[in-house]
Order: structure tokens, then sequence, then C-alpha cells
């Protein structure tokens, strides 16, 4: 069991490796390994006004994720976001980058691929990952605040 731990984990440390050159069939194939492999921690879905408290918060150390494209985080994003699209080849590296104990809310336009995001977060350890169900559209639909510039 421990030896067949170790192949899956070798496993998903390749899919990582490879991300960046086909997308949807790593994303696939990442789905189907934390079937097989399932990590510790789940994230949270939280909504738009929860994620809008969090971040209030002066006591939390939030870090607040936009995995959408450049564009859209330059035409307005949430205030303190910073940009890692999961589009990107290097996205598991900019991934690497940041403090996996600290809280991580991830977000995207619609909720579709920050799911994908949350899945490889979870695969690498992150321990605390919330989720905003609905993304973007639903922080704008909420009308909280947005930042149209780079941060």
């Amino acid at each position: 069991m421990a030896n067949e731990k170790h192949v899956l984990s070798s496993i998903r440390g390749w899919l990582l490796s490879c991300y960046g050159k086909s997308p949807l069939c790593v994303a696939t194939l990442m789905g189907i390994l934390a079937f097989v492999l399932p990590p510790k921690v789940f994230a949270r879905d939280i909504t738009p006004n929860e994620a809008a408290s969090l971040i209030k918060d002066t006591n939390t150390r939030l870090c607040v994720v936009d995995v959408r494209t450049p564009k859209e985080y330059q035409e307005g994003h949430i205030p303190y976001a910073i940009n890692r699209n999961v589009l990107d080849a290097n996205f598991p590296q900019m991934l690497q980058a940041l403090d996996k104990s600290a809280p991580t809310l991830v977000y995207c336009r619609s909720g579709r691929r920050s799911k994908l995001a949350v899945t490889m977060m979870e695969q690498m350890g992150f321990s605390h990952i919330l989720h905003m169900k609905d993304g973007w559209i639903a922080w704008e639909k909420a009308q909280l605040p947005i930042n149209h510039n780079e941060h």
C-alpha cells in the first residue's frame, strides 16, 4: 500500500509538470487521480458576501487568487487579488510560490476554472482553500468592491 501511494504521488507530480501541454487532458487525469488518492483537505465553497467579509477582516492572512486570464484580471478584480492564470503552462509553479498553510480564496469568472485550480491545490497540499462559487459573475451581481488597477 505504501509503494502504491508513492507511485500515485509520482504520477500526480508528472501530471502537474505536464499541465501546460494539454490542460483538459491533465484536468481529467487529475480528477481521476483525486478519486484514487483523495486529498487530505477539501476546499470549502463560499459566497461572494462571505468572501468580502473575510477580505475585510484584517486578522486573517487571506491570500486572494484570481485564476482568470491577465486580460480579464485587468478589466476588474477583487481587491487584494493576485492573478495566477490557471490556463498558463507555469500555473503549478506559480502555486508553489504561495504559502500553502495560509487561507487561500480562489475564484474565476463563473467557478469552472477555479474548480480546476482548487483540485490542483488540494493535490499540492494547500491546507485551507476557500472557493468562491459562481465566481466573478456573482461578485459583480452582489455589487461588491472592484479594483481596476494592477496589484
